[in-house]
């Protein structure tokens, strides 16, 4: 396939590399010129500085959400163009043939990924059928078609548990760091979390804690710790977090 990616950022980078790698003709676009050249330098495909010029299969529009309908008017209009956005529908690009391509991971331009084990999620019009199917296939061979609005539900469950628990971690590491104490000491606690949710045990059930038992004495001894400390986030986290753990349970204790 002869395939643009338009902002080869963390996203674009790594669908790129993959195109390349599966020897495909590759080509990448930034507004930048500078990024361009570096960009193109680093992952050894082609550059273009003209949008509307270029001719080929599909482009991958892998810009910030609130640019993609600007990148998209950019481009010829006879050129498949596919968002990589969870959030945003198909018609956020501004004119047929388009679709979705959206891979479910969290991409970081430095970090290598295993495309063979990521869930890629299609959604397509029927004049973009063919093209946004075969570069799914080409990025992993887990391709599955949704609808805009199955994938605003995938993109909400994948923002939950992907970046609200990099943030609860990002929080104990703050906290861990600070005191003194070892990562080590937490990782089989957190394998253990992360192998029962593999496991398909329910985690709501198996919640414990102070928060889950209403252990009023417990979260006061852990909030004073907290209380005089110069960075207030922890002490603001642990206590929203906590209160609305203890206030779910307290529901369902009462239905």
């Amino acid at each position: 396939m002869k395939v643009l990616v338009a902002g080869p950022g963390n996203l674009g980078s790594h669908i790129a590399r993959r195109f390349e790698e599966k020897n495909n003709e590759v080509y990448i676009w930034h507004y930048d010129r500078d990024k361009l050249k570096e960009f193109g330098e680093t992952l050894n495909v082609c550059i273009i500085e003209n949008l509307s010029l270029w001719r080929g299969d599909i482009v991958f529009i892998t810009v910030r959400d609130d640019a993609i309908k600007s990148v998209s008017e950019l481009i010829s209009k006879n050129v498949v163009k596919v968002h990589c956005s969870g959030a945003l529908p198909t018609g956020e690009i501004s004119a047929r043939p388009r679709g979705v391509i959206y891979p479910l991971q969290s991409f970081v331009k430095t970090e290598p990924v295993n495309w063979n084990e990521i869930p890629v999620f299609i959604t397509y019009e029927p004049d973009s059928k063919d093209v946004i199917t075969q570069a799914a296939k080409e990025l992993s061979p887990k391709v599955l078609e949704i609808t805009d609005e199955q994938r605003l539900k995938i993109h909400l469950a994948a923002v939950i548990i992907n970046n609200f628990v990099n943030f609860t971690l990002g929080m104990a590491k703050k906290y861990i760091s600070r005191e003194n104490l070892a990562v080590d000491w937490f990782i089989p606690l957190l394998n253990k979390t992360v192998e029962r949710f593999r496991a398909g045990k329910e985690p709501l059930v198996l919640q414990t804690g102070p928060a889950r038992r209403h252990d009023l004495k417990t979260l006061h001894r852990h909030l004073n710790l907290l209380r005089h400390s110069d960075d207030k986030t922890i002490y603001e986290f642990y206590k929203v977090l906590s209160d609305i753990i203890s206030r779910y349970y307290e529901r369902e204790k009462g239905k």
